[in-house]
This record gives structure tokens, sequence and C-alpha cells, in this order.
């Protein structure tokens, strides 16, 4: 996991432009990844960013696989039973 690591294991599903998508190289863009890229920065950690399903995030996260996973999840009573969220940032209603 991220605490004794230097490296911030996060999972993305990255179909969402402009939040999360793959450029046409292949790299990890968007506005939360940019989010994650710099939080990590500011902690002294860079990203692995996994292109995982937008189901498997939740797995991924709940079993230790990711320490982060970024996709604009809606922030539900249901997910708030099993995940931790942040600060939501946009509203989607």
């Amino acid at each position: 996991t991220a605490y004794a690591a230097d490296v911030l294991n996060v999972g993305a599903y990255p179909t969402n432009p402009p939040f999360e998508y793959k450029n046409e190289s292949g790299t990890f863009e968007g506005f939360e990844v940019d989010i994650v890229n710099e939080a990590a920065k500011r902690i002294g950690m860079t990203t692995d960013i996994a292109d995982l399903g937008f189901q498997a995030l939740f797995a991924a996260v709940s079993s230790n696989r990711i320490d982060v996973a970024i996709s604009s999840i809606t922030i539900t009573p249901e997910r708030l039973k099993t995940l931790s969220f942040t600060q939501p940032y946009y509203d989607s209603d």
C-alpha cells in the first residue's frame, strides 16, 4: 500500500474526458489525473495508474490492489458503507 511505498497506486476507468482519459499515445490525462499526480507530488510520491473497468475499481480499492480510484465516482449512501471519499468537487445531479 501507499503507506510504505514511494508510489501511489491509482486505478482509473479512462472513458470520461475531460476528467480521465487516455490520449492518442495511451498516456492518462485529464482533470482527475492532474489532481492525483499533484497530490502524490506534494507528499513525495509518484503515481502508477492502472486502467481498470469501472466496477473493478471498487474491488481493487477494497482489496488494497490500488490506493486510490479516480473516475468521476458519484458518492452514494451505498458506496459510503464500504469506501472513503474526498470532498466532492463536482455536483453530478
